[in-house]
Parts: structure tokens; C-alpha cells; sequence
């Protein structure tokens, strides 16, 4: 188990991301959506894919998303990680 947090911080300091979420559909599928501001460093990307792999294993497939906005919570919340595996 990785703790979500660890993910949260794989997206600091990348100033071209407004908004982001990560989700792990399956125990070898993590999701990224972003919201963009500005252009995408294509370093960043490779670098955070990477990391993820490091904790996940080199199986995992990490894809990217590109979006308008990120669905908050009825509470007006952003959930930046989010598990879809039933245990």
C-alpha cells in the first residue's frame, strides 16, 4: 500500500499544472487528469510516470488526461488521489 500523499507530492513545484487527480482503476492502471496552465514539460511527465513505476512496478501503465476542470466534491473539496480497487 502506498500512501496517497505520496502522489500529491509528485506534483509540486510543476508550475504548469492548475489541477490534479490521480486514480488507480486497477491494481496496474493509475489515471492522471490534468488542467494545464501554460505548456507541459514533457520532463515533468516522464519523471512523475517514473516515480509512480517505482512504487507501483515497472507493469504499471500511468496514462495522462488532459481536461478542462477536475469534479470537486458536494462540499466544494478537491480529491487529489482516489483508489477504485475493491479489496
Amino acid at each position: 500500500m502506498i500512501h496517497g500523499e505520496y502522489f500529491t507530492h509528485l506534483f509540486y513545484f510543476r508550475n504548469w499544472v492548475k489541477e490534479f487527480q490521480v486514480t488507480q482503476e486497477s491494481y496496474d492502471l493509475i489515471i492522471i487528469d490534468i488542467v494545464k496552465k501554460g505548456l507541459r514539460s514533457v520532463k515533468d511527465i516522464e519523471d512523475i510516470s517514473n516515480k509512480i513505476k517505482l512504487v507501483m512496478g515497472n507493469r504499471c501503465i500511468v496514462k495522462w488526461r488532459y481536461v478542462n476542470n477536475i469534479k470537486k466534491t458536494p462540499q466544494g473539496k478537491y480529491i487529489f488521489t482516489r483508489c477504485l480497487v475493491k479489496q
